[in-house]
């Protein structure tokens, strides 16, 4: 039998140029926190929400903030549930460990590790990302509020018997509060990471932290609950690999790591980021008024008490 091979000869499609939308004109040159000059979008059935610039700011003044609350199949599935990336004033702050490379090595099992993703690590393990554990989507809740935005997920991991329920307040351009409640059946570790751009640096800053980036923007955290441990790391090979990105495929760099750690049954963790002193009192504000009224499952009332936001 003979098989003939008979090429296609369509021809490819024109090339065409991207054209982004005008977006609003009000919008350029607007100085951060007009309401009006960002927008708020939720895939509510896949498990995505996002916060971003209108198409008419400047990059260079731009914001986004992108979570991510879903596990449909095992297929190009992370452990990486209830994570995050953060862009504003015009570059990347906080992001996952990225793509390395196919290839079975520690690199690759760290980056497709939990603790080299922008959400909470439990016990030192990974998320499960088998089909049996998938859960479709976690997003619960995606609004305005009180002029800033409110993104938030909550699951339930089978595996290590613990629900954790996250929440973002976001004012783009201003500050950024990262709620998580985690609740157990015994005492668990809970491991609260951040990941900044290799072009961050992070330093200890009177019982704070201060990230700056090459082009000088500054950001101030601060975690409100008390931790038994606070990990600051960079570029570490032991006794864990912590600290790396990779942007390049097949290649790392190190890059800052923040991870604050608690004990107990039930948690509540609460981090603040602002771009100055006055924005961090007004995400104070935020938190302790969200708090006041939202529930927060499986916690004590009196798991509140960290939360009263006062500093010496």
């Amino acid at each position: 039998m003979k098989i003939s091979y008979t090429k296609n000869l369509t021809p490819s499609p024109k090339q065409r140029n991207l054209t982004f939308p005008a977006g609003n004109q009000e919008c350029e040159g607007a100085s951060h926190g007009k309401e009006s000059c960002y927008r708020l979008q939720e895939f509510r059935e896949t498990g995505y929400a996002m916060v971003r610039s209108d198409w008419a700011v400047p990059p260079e003044q731009a914001s986004m903030l992108f979570f991510m609350a879903s596990f449909h199949e095992p297929a190009h599935k992370l452990p990486d549930d209830l994570s995050f990336e953060w862009y504003d004033r015009g570059g990347r702050i906080l992001t996952n460990a990225g793509k390395y490379s196919y290839n079975s090595d520690e690199w690759r099992n760290y980056v497709a590790s939990t603790r080299a993703h922008n959400t909470v690590e439990i016990d030192k393990r990974s998320f499960s990302t088998r089909l049996a554990d998938a859960y479709g989507s976690a997003l619960q809740e995606v609004q305005r509020q009180d002029g800033a935005f409110l993104l938030r997920g909550s699951l339930f991991h089978k595996h290590l018997s613990t629900t954790h329920d996250r929440t973002l307040l976001y004012a783009p351009g201003r500050w950024l509060a990262v709620i998580d409640s985690m609740g157990a059946d015994r005492p668990r570790s809970y491991t609260q990471w951040f990941h900044f751009t290799p072009d961050i640096e992070v330093i200890a800053d009177d019982g704070r932290y201060l990230a700056t980036r090459n082009d000088g923007m500054k950001v101030h955290i601060e975690h409100l609950s008390p931790a038994e441990e606070t990990l600051l790391i960079r570029g570490q090979k032991e006794p864990f690999i912590q600290g790396w990105t990779t942007q390049t495929y097949g290649q790392m760099e190190p890059r800052y790591a923040l991870g604050f750690t608690h004990q107990e049954n039930n948690s509540t963790m609460v981090t603040l980021f602002g771009f100055s002193d006055q924005e961090m009192d007004k995400a104070r504000e935020a938190v302790q008024a969200l708090v006041s009224r939202m529930e927060l499952p499986r916690i004590d009332s009196a798991r509140l008490s960290p939360l009263s936001i006062k500093r010496d």
